[in-house]
């Protein structure tokens, strides 16, 4: 049975930790997780998450693995990207090829940015 869009990222979802706006923030000021942005790159430079790392999520399989922040396997990873759908199949992607702890930010970079008590230097 062929499965749709949108049940394909809700499987995806099922495999990540969700990650809200505070908790992402707790996590990035003390270091615990290296953040993942994998929007396409005129989306990253138009605006991204301050310290963000990118690779869109076309390329991922294939650019995670000569990345050096990724090298450790072990290591959490907070993927992003505009509303939290493509994060979550690339986070599941991560899970797949033998990343331990892979979390997803809720609302992905909109809801990083609309309404949200960004701390000054968290945007970059």
């Amino acid at each position: 049975m062929a499965l749709t869009s949108k049940q394909l990222m809700l499987e995806a979802l099922a495999q990540l930790e969700q990650v809200n706006m505070t908790e992402a923030h707790d996590l990035l000021e003390n270091r615990q997780v290296t953040l993942l942005d994998v929007r396409e790159k005129v989306e990253f430079d138009a605006g991204h998450i301050d310290g963000a790392e990118h690779i869109s999520r076309g390329l991922l399989e294939f650019m995670i693995e000569v990345h050096p922040k990724f090298s450790d396997r072990t290591l959490p990873v907070l993927v992003y990207c505009k509303t939290g759908g493509r994060s979550a199949l690339a986070g599941a992607t991560l899970r797949q090829m033998g990343f331990n702890r892979v979390l997803n930010l809720e609302g992905g970079f909109d809801a990083w940015t609309q309404g949200q008590n960004i701390p000054e230097g968290m945007l970059d």
